[in-house]
């Protein structure tokens, strides 16, 4: 799960969700067919190149521009996220616009079917391996699965998500839906056939720092990133570890930045002008 949508937090996170710019400066799509077997095929096993318990990012290396049409640079454009090696791009209409990530990014192709999040009630959207997750204002979750095309959305039964004036960042990690409050309290719903009861994950505070302005999950981690450009890092297991810093380069730090996603272990940092920018995890 990988993209945090942010109510409350108008000054960090709610920026990256809103986006300047004209719908006619999508990229030219791709044949259907092909980008949806291409879609198809990333999707069988999204977590696959995550980090995992045993393995310690060293560094962070320098950003490097990955080439190819813009991202999201459309005013209609809501949402993004990533789903294995593609970009997710949700407008407000509910369309779902896919560019494959490889050596450089692919044009822009919809996947077809159901509209996803366009009810105002609509508020956070996340990815749960090969579903699309929306939570609204009453805590309802909302699922979609994805394959060739968006099915209709489903409800999951069971307690309501982030419903809290104190909910501040919403992610998934797994098949559990975390919830950070503003105390740095994290919250934990298992999803199965339903959504269960939350529980606390106990330990250290995460993200209560004024200058933290995006967070994360990669693998069994919480990642932090703040205005200096520094991440840091929380290991997740049976409680919440204190956080340690990956030293390297500063990401996402120009004024110019307004998403900063993860896919596998690498970080992205798209801008205004749907650049995209590569930082690996060594």
């Amino acid at each position: 799960m990988k993209f945090i949508y942010n109510q409350n937090n108008i000054s960090s996170v709610f920026r990256v969700i809103f986006i300047a710019g004209s719908i006619i400066t999508l990229a030219p799509i791709l044949p259907h067919a092909l980008a949806l077997e291409q879609f198809s095929k990333v999707i069988d096993n999204p977590d696959q190149e995550l980090i995992r318990n045993n393995e310690i990012a060293q560094q962070i290396d320098n950003a490097s521009q990955l080439p190819g049409p813009p991202v999201a640079t459309a005013s209609n454009d809501h949402y993004v996220l990533t789903m294995g090696n593609n970009i997710l791009v949700i407008n407000r209409n509910g369309e779902v616009w896919a560019h494959n990530v490889g050596q450089r990014i692919d044009n822009a192709s919809q996947i077809r079917g159901a509209a996803v999040a366009a009810g105002n009630e609509d508020r956070y959207v996340l990815i749960m391996g090969d579903k699309i997750l929306v939570v609204n204002r009453n805590g309802e979750v909302w699922a979609h699965n994805v394959g060739q095309q968006i099915e209709s959305a489903y409800q999951i039964r069971g307690a309501a998500v982030a419903t809290g004036n104190e909910d501040r960042y919403v992610l998934t990690m797994g098949d559990k839906i975390l919830v950070i409050n503003q105390r740095g309290e994290v919250w934990a719903h298992n999803v199965g056939q339903q959504i269960e009861s939350a529980y606390q994950i106990r330990g250290a505070a995460v993200a209560t720092g004024n200058q933290d302005h995006y967070i994360l999950t990669m693998g069994d981690k919480i990642l932090v990133v703040n205005g200096k450009g520094e991440v840091w890092v929380h290991n997740v297991e049976q409680q919440i570890d204190s956080a340690y810093q990956i030293r390297g380069a500063a990401v996402a730090t120009g004024n110019e930045d307004r998403f900063v996603l993860n896919m596998g272990n690498d970080i992205l940092v798209i801008n205004r002008r749907g650049e995209v920018w590569q930082h690996r995890i060594q």
